[in-house]
């Protein structure tokens, strides 16, 4: 496990249980910030079924070593609403629970740098590349519900619609956007 930087949540990894029949890695979550009463507070996951082993928390992301899927990182700015941002697979020949592949990462290096270490393969240098804009809701395809999720997005005024950086969601957004959308992701 892992402690957000503010202390206050825990992410627990049971490389387990997806072994003994749940379908997806599943991180827990518990608010600790009242020690003496921690309280089980949800979960999250990368979607896949690989076992989860190692956490790490760093700069509002969750970094994990998930064995046979490789490197997950997870967007953990809003701690209990995880969500996949990025990965890296080093076991490319399957996906499923198990113990082969990917045993743990180091995300803390001053350059940007993380590195994977993998049972079976070595060492893994990566560095995270930039988010797609055209993959709105991060589901790792390029299709017409980003178009749908910006757009209700952009509609409430909503943070996450200032797709070109300025700090206010407006009609650049729009072109932005959709300019990201058509080139797809590459």
């Amino acid at each position: 496990g892992w402690l957000s930087a503010d202390r206050r949540y825990f992410y627990v990894n049971d490389e387990f249980d997806e072994a003994r029949g749940r379908d997806v890695t599943t991180t827990h979550i518990f608010d600790v910030s009242d020690i003496e009463n921690p309280s089980y507070a949800g979960w999250g996951t990368s979607g896949l079924p690989a076992s989860d082993h190692n956490n790490y928390w760093h700069e509002g992301r969750l970094y994990q070593a998930n064995y046979r899927s490789g490197l997950q990182v997870l967007d953990a700015t809003d701690p209990l609403n995880l969500h996949r941002v990025a990965w890296f697979d080093t076991h490319p020949e399957s996906d499923n629970a198990g113990f082969t592949g990917s045993w743990s990462c180091y995300p803390f290096f001053a350059s940007g740098s993380v590195i994977i270490s993998d049972m079976t393969r070595g060492l893994f240098v990566v560095r995270l590349g930039e988010p797609c804009v055209g993959d709105f809701n991060g589901d790792d395809a390029v299709d017409t519900q980003d178009v749908l999720e910006f757009l209700n997005a952009w509609t409430a005024g909503d943070a996450s619609a200032d797709t070109n950086g300025d700090g206010t969601v407006n009609t650049l957004d729009v072109t932005t956007f959709l300019n990201a959308w058509v080139e797809g992701c590459g």
